[in-house]
Order: C-alpha cells, then sequence, then structure tokens
C-alpha cells in the first residue's frame, strides 16, 4: 500500500505549539487580515519576499487564494501572550526527492527576539522528524544576512549561492542556500 502524499500528511499538522509561539492556519478573520496587512504593507518587512501590499483588501485576498485554500504546510506566527500574528512559516515539500523547502517572514516589530528562529526550528523538526524528509533547504536574498542567521541558528548548513536565481522588483537577484540532511 502506497503511503499518502507528504503534503496530504502535512494537513494533519494544522496547528504546532513552540514555548512562545502558536503555529495555526492563517484565516480571513478581521483581525488576521489586519495583523497581517500590519506587516505585508511595510515595505522594510517585504523587501526581499513581495512588494507592499497597499491596503487591507488585496491581503484578504492574498490570504484566502495563497493560506485558506491551499493550508498544507502553511502556518500563521501567534504571539501566545498576546494573539498576535506576527508572521507566517511554510514548508513546502516535493513527494518525489523526500524533500522540503522552508520560509518565514516576521513583521520588523518584532525581529531580533528569535522568533523567525523558533518558528522554523519547529518546522524544519515536522519535516526531518515527522515527515522523515532526507532534505530540508531554505534559500535567502544575499542582502538578507539576517535570514542566513536564523537558517544557521536551526542547524542548517550553507550549501552555495545560486547566482542570478530569480527575477525580483526590477533585477536579478543571487540566493544563498542552506540545508539540512538526514
Amino acid at each position: 500500500m502506497k503511503s499518502q502524499p507528504l503534503r496530504t500528511t502535512l494537513l494533519h499538522f494544522t496547528e504546532l505549539e513552540t514555548d512562545r509561539l502558536i503555529l495555526r492556519p492563517v484565516t480571513i478573520s478581521e483581525r488576521d487580515v489586519a495583523d497581517f496587512y500590519q506587516f505585508a504593507s511595510d515595505p522594510e518587512t517585504v523587501q526581499y519576499s513581495f512588494l507592499p501590499y497597499p491596503s487591507q483588501e488585496p491581503v484578504l485576498r492574498m490570504i484566502s487564494s495563497y493560506f485558506v485554500d491551499d493550508p498544507a504546510g502553511k502556518w500563521g506566527v501567534e504571539l501566545k501572550a498576546t494573539h498576535q500574528l506576527i508572521g507566517y512559516v511554510e514548508l513546502q515539500v516535493d513527494d518525489y526527492n523526500v524533500s522540503g523547502e522552508i520560509g518565514y517572514l516576521i513583521n520588523r516589530d518584532f525581529w531580533h527576539q528569535g522568533y523567525a528562529s523558533e518558528a522554523a526550528q519547529c518546522v524544519l523538526d515536522l519535516g526531518m522528524n515527522e515527515l522523515k524528509l532526507v532534505r530540508v533547504q531554505g534559500r535567502y536574498d544575499v542582502r538578507n544576512a539576517a535570514s542566513g542567521r536564523v537558517l544557521q541558528h536551526v542547524g542548517m548548513q550553507e550549501e552555495g549561492v545560486l547566482r542570478n536565481h530569480r527575477y525580483f522588483q526590477g533585477d536579478f537577484v543571487d540566493d544563498v542556500i542552506w540545508s539540512k540532511v538526514q
């Protein structure tokens, strides 16, 4: 009997918990949309990820299509103490290669407090221990050294630079790739 696809298995992990965070589905609730807009509209927070959102309406549409319609491996990062949504973390999986890729974004107001590392570690542990992935990688824009420190904190090793890897905001950018393997 063939095992279920990794994406399907991810759907069983709707909520994860760390010491300070709850990783849970992002919803189209008024509060989630407002919290998400707070960081998604900040040019400094999103400068390496996407263009800032100009209003809450496109944030609502994005949450609906990206997080609600396809929730596998995607979590909002909520502070336990205040229940504020301060970012998101994701684990995209590849069944054929039994591998995954993590990504994360944290509201600038909460940088340098270890939240990105805490959320990334939780998702990395899920991938390696529960899903038995043989490899999990993370990529970041070479100009975003803070993201590299997150990957280093969670035990990944730098592999190299993907030159002119993607076209972003009118220019080709280099991405640094890190990984952890079984």
